[in-house]
């Protein structure tokens, strides 16, 4: 399966992923030239980030054995070096690959439908993660497994609009509190909220010179993007919104977009006036996604 990857055509998607399991193609930037990607397949590393067999086993008692190490989300050079050449054969030479610098990541490991491990939300570049682990030591089975989710949240860059959103801060807050329910907010409340901004007066459309359309289409994520100004993703609700989002991915899919949850930022909740908000510089959306693989702690 494909994200629903920015990008002006959407067949460029298809022909840089297909086949490629080891990485997720996050952001394709045609104008300037750039490609970038998030790795996906779980790795046992040292903590210098080199690879490994396996975790490391120390046995605590009779019945519980300690596994320790590091587990890094990475991509096989191999398909690096192939998306390079279909970057390059797509958007021109001189185009550049990188590597996804997220706004949070979160990670989990599940194993007998308990968390066994987690780890807080971080962001920026990706790095090997330790994990040290009790489990009972296998009496059957001599292999022990777990489930690996990942959260992972970015900002999205979106081309500049010759527009002016004229935001009613009053209206907008009242909005998005009808539609709170427990302090959240879902991503299905904020774009039943874009999409009605217009008819309720909380968002006005002003066209610079250059714009030619009012297209709600067009307009949406533009106006989810001023809407976001007054909200906080809730990382906190990762893993039961990742485990909703992957209970139904069929066994060769390991990504799927994820719905955020949000809370109304605190220092916007009281705020009052209009603010012409132009859109004709890079803005930025939430987007998220969640990786789930298959992990095996021991041997």
């Amino acid at each position: 399966m494909f994200l629903n990857v920015p990008v002006r055509a959407a067949v460029t998607i298809q022909e840089l992923s297909a086949g490629l399991s080891t990485l997720q193609l996050v952001e394709v930037d045609l104008g300037g030239k750039s490609v970038t990607y998030m790795p996906v397949k779980p790795v046992v590393v040292d903590l210098q980030g080199q690879a490994k067999n396996s975790f490391d086993v120390f046995p605590i008692s009779a019945t519980s054995i300690l596994v320790s190490g590091a587990v890094a989300l990475q991509a096989d050079k191999a398909e690096l070096s192939t998306l390079q050449q279909r970057a390059a054969a797509a958007l021109g030479q001189g185009t550049s690959i990188k590597e996804l610098q997220p706004t949070s990541f979160s990670v989990w490991i599940i194993s007998g439908g308990k968390t066994i491990f987690s780890m807080p939300t971080s962001s920026g570049i990706l790095r090997p993660i330790p994990v040290q682990v009790t489990i009972t030591k296998p009496q059957n089975d001599p292999k022990v497994t777990a489930t690996l989710y990942a959260a992972v949240t970015y900002r999205e860059s979106l081309k500049p609009a010759a527009v002016n959103l004229i935001v009613d801060w009053k209206k907008l807050i009242g909005e998005l509190k009808l539609r709170e329910s427990a302090n959240r907010l879902e991503t299905k409340d904020v774009e039943e909220v874009a999409k009605l901004s217009r008819e309720t007066g909380s968002i006005k459309i002003n066209l610079m010179p250059g714009g030619d359309t009012t297209s709600l289409d067009f307009l949406l994520p533009y106006i989810k993007s001023a809407i976001e100004r007054a909200l906080q993703p809730r990382q906190d609700d990762g893993l039961e919104e990742a485990k909703k989002s992957v209970a139904d991915i069929p066994q060769d899919e390991r990504v799927r977009d994820l719905a955020l949850t949000y809370s109304i930022r605190s220092e916007i909740e009281n705020k009052t006036g209009t603010e012409s908000i132009s859109m004709n510089t890079t803005q930025t959306l939430y987007r998220s996604f969640v990786i789930v693989q298959r992990l095996t702690l021991y041997p």
